[in-house]
């Protein structure tokens, strides 16, 4: 009787390492690389923007040095390679972007440029290591690499701590950029507090992409045209060609979208028409086609318009007086 019950537990604990492996017809799952996260489509622009940008500022950053050393060393390399030993963070660069010295040099020369006293060093390794890592995207069909992410963010922070107004820029954008659209409002938050930083400093890169990220209503939970019109109004000034181009479309006429309207709303001033008809009809009926307003100009200003929708809201008790706005310019 014991060796039936004997046998009988050897046949369950058997039956049981059977089920746990898995059956040989079936293959394991292969390891899958991560997905790249889905992002907006502002998202995208903004990073087709970003990688713009990085490859004028090392072209620049590169031209710039190539003029110090010739006017420094007049084309005697063993001098630059000395100032280089010293630890001149201009010559490093230099000499680290113009391939010279041999493969110890340039690992020793290296080293020297990811010293954080080595500022400038840093600001160049950074923008490289963002520009590498779009690189690396578009070459493995948008899977990302988490360490070339991290190692370019903690490069750039050096200068961006020290007030370097392109680290900051780039910091803010390679942070909004590489969010999720389902991510955290306070990651956006956190990447528009490091532009505003390089906004501040009149970067008209920065305050472009301020104002874009205003006009989308990206880090709020409102869409801000003043704010929009005051940082783009900004780049534009400075000769920002994409900034040029989105002021004539904030100062279209909202309803029939002609050029230079000259007529505001006089509750909100966002809001631009050509003349009090444009006006009156867009806030009565809506159906406008023209940029420049919150809530989308195919709805009835009455219905969007940010000083009068926003005291409705906060007294429902009391009905607004439903009155046309009259025109300022």
């Amino acid at each position: 009787m014991g060796g039936k019950k004997a046998r009988e537990r050897f046949n369950r604990a058997k039956r049981g390492v059977a089920t746990a492996q898995p059956s040989p017809a079936v293959p394991p799952a292969p390891n899958d690389p991560p997905k790249p996260q889905a992002r907006t489509e502002q998202q995208q622009e903004a990073e087709k923007r970003l990688v713009g940008y990085l490859e004028i500022a090392l072209d620049g950053i590169a031209h710039g040095n190539r003029v110090w050393a010739a006017n420094e060393f007049a084309g005697n390399v063993a001098g630059l390679a000395a100032a280089a030993g010293r630890g001149d963070a201009r010559a490093l660069v230099t000499m680290f972007n113009e391939g010279h010295g041999t493969i110890n040099e340039r690992g020793k020369w290296a080293r020297m440029m990811r010293a954080p006293g080595n500022v400038e060093a840093n600001l160049w390794l950074g923008l490289s290591a963002v520009l590498h890592y779009y690189t690396i995207i578009n070459k493995n069909d948008g899977v990302e690499h988490e360490a070339t992410r991290d190692e370019a963010m903690k490069l750039l922070r050096v200068p961006a701590d020290r007030g370097f107004a392109t680290a900051q820029h780039v910091t803010g954008m390679f942070m909004y950029c590489s969010q999720s659209d389902s991510g955290p409002q306070v990651a956006y938050l956190n990447a528009a507090r490091w532009i505003r930083k390089a906004a501040m400093q009149e970067l008209m890169d920065a305050q472009y992409e301020l104002g874009e990220m205003f006009r989308h209503g990206v880090f709020c939970d409102h869409i801000y045209m003043r704010f929009t019109r005051n940082y783009i109004r900004r780049a534009s000034v400075q000769g920002h060609v994409e900034a040029i181009a989105r002021m004539q479309d904030l100062r279209s006429c909202v309803l029939c979208g002609a050029d230079d309207a000259l007529l505001a709303c006089a509750q909100c001033h966002q809001a631009r028409y050509c003349n009090s008809v444009c006006s009156e009809k867009h806030w009565c009926e809506g159906g406008g086609v023209g940029g420049g307003v919150g809530g989308g100009a195919g709805a009835r200003h009455k219905d969007t318009c940010p000083r009068t929708h926003t005291r409705r809201s906060h007294d429902d008790a009391e009905p607004q007086r439903d009155a046309r706005p009259s025109t300022r310019a």
